[in-house]
């Protein structure tokens, strides 16, 4: 079981980085509607993001944190069913969900997380 969790932690990792790379490229071709000036140095919505994260958020962060949910969800929803799977049984409810079940530890359930998933009922 060991190494089926390690299999399925390695695959959900790697595309979670790909959707990473390229939300953040999706990120970098945002230059419109920004809160720093032209003056700023700042070219793209990635950079502004960046500056925030390492210095303090601004008054608008909550909108750039939707922003960005909506990239992430743009990315995820295309994945097939297998590898969404894979993703959300890296979270904590994906453990709970799997560690929760009678000899759900041992084997694979035809129950689908993503039902399981109070955000995706």
């Amino acid at each position: 079981m060991e190494d089926l969790k390690q299999i399925i932690a390695s695959i959900a990792e790697q595309e979670c980085t790909r959707i990473a790379s390229r939300v953040a490229r999706d990120l970098r071709r945002v230059t419109q509607g920004m809160q720093s000036g032209d003056g700023s140095g700042l070219a793209n919505l990635w950079d502004e993001v960046c500056v925030q994260v390492q210095d303090q958020e601004s008054v608008i962060w909550d909108h750039y944190l939707d922003i960005m949910r909506e990239m992430i969800e743009k990315r995820v929803e295309p994945l097939n069913e297998a590898l969404e799977k894979a993703i959300w049984l890296q979270t904590e409810a994906g453990f709970d969900w799997l560690y929760s079940r009678p000899g759900a530890a041992n084997r694979w359930s035809s129950a689908s997380p993503r039902r399981a998933h109070p955000d995706r009922a």
